[in-house]
């Protein structure tokens, strides 16, 4: 792949000081988008490279999902409203997904480009962003058909869906600092990979996706929340989407706080450590 120039030579002149400050990080991260953007197409098309309909996967999948869900939860396990059942499992879903997706791959990013990280002048730190750019693409097909079957099955929309991008802003600021932590600790733990396939099982089942907020003791929901982020990200996702709702401004400043910490320090302990890569692979 051919950098452009101007990539090159900004991220060369961004390489005496790492920035702390979150803007920052988002303009060397702008300045490189037309290579996070060949680095996320290409993540994209390698998903159904091969395949006869290509990206028509990409919504076929999650129709076949949600029919899934329906049919089981329905029909066959009769929980309620086994459509609304299926729609907020569906929801969640999502949300973890493109957390899940993002971060499970992060540990192969760097040692599965050996030929970038030879590269003296590469930005090897939007390697994990373009593999959540990917994940963040696909899953955009699956919010629009929750828009549509929402919109079909259960309620008319409301304009509360305009407050989903400030819900799913510090989803992704979460999502891209700990892509970077795991995608550093690959490089010297190979092991890690492994590890993080665990942790993101536990995780999952540790949001309220497959049960609801209530089933968990009331003397222990807000702790829940505080200590999971993650279990607010879905749980607030969901209201905007399927409820009508605007989401809990009062969780948003500490969503804000914890993911921008997060993002600033998974940064910075990328760039620090990403001097020693080409020692290790």
């Amino acid at each position: 792949m051919t950098l452009p120039t101007d990539v090159v030579v900004r991220h060369a002149e961004s390489q005496e000081t790492i920035p702390l400050n979150p803007w920052r990080i988002a303009r060397q991260l702008w300045r490189q988008r037309q290579l996070l953007r060949q680095l996320t197409n290409r993540a994209i098309q390698q998903r159904f490279r091969g395949s006869a309909l290509g990206l028509i996967w990409a919504i076929l999948n999650p129709v076949f999902m949600l029919l899934v869900y329906t049919f089981v939860f329905g029909f066959i396990m009769r929980i309620g409203n086994g459509f609304a059942f299926s729609m907020n499992l569906y929801c969640g879903l999502i949300v973890f997904g493109i957390f899940s997706e993002s971060v499970g791959s992060a540990a192969t990013q760097v040692i599965s480009n050996p030929s970038y990280v030879k590269k003296i002048l590469f930005p090897l730190e939007i390697l994990p962003v373009a593999a959540m750019g990917a994940s963040i693409f696909f899953n955009l097909f699956s919010l629009a058909i929750l828009l549509v079957c929402t919109q079909i099955f259960l309620h008319p929309l409301t304009i509360h869906v305009i407050a989903l991008p400030i819900i799913w802003i510090p989803l992704f600021l979460f999502t891209a600092g700990l892509s970077w932590i795991v995608a550093a600790v690959g490089v010297f733990l190979r092991d890690i990979g492994h590890l993080i396939v665990i942790i993101l099982q536990v995780w999952f089942y540790l949001c309220p996706i497959i049960y609801p907020l209530s089933m968990v003791p009331v003397r222990l929901q807000k702790w829940f929340l505080w200590l999971n982020p993650m279990a607010v990200f879905v749980e607030e996702s969901r209201r905007p989407l399927l409820q009508g709702l605007w989401p809990q401004w009062n969780w948003l400043p500490a969503n804000y706080a914890l993911s921008l910490l997060v993002f600033i320090f998974g940064y910075y302990a990328f760039m620090k450590t990403k001097r020693g890569f080409a020692d290790v692979i």
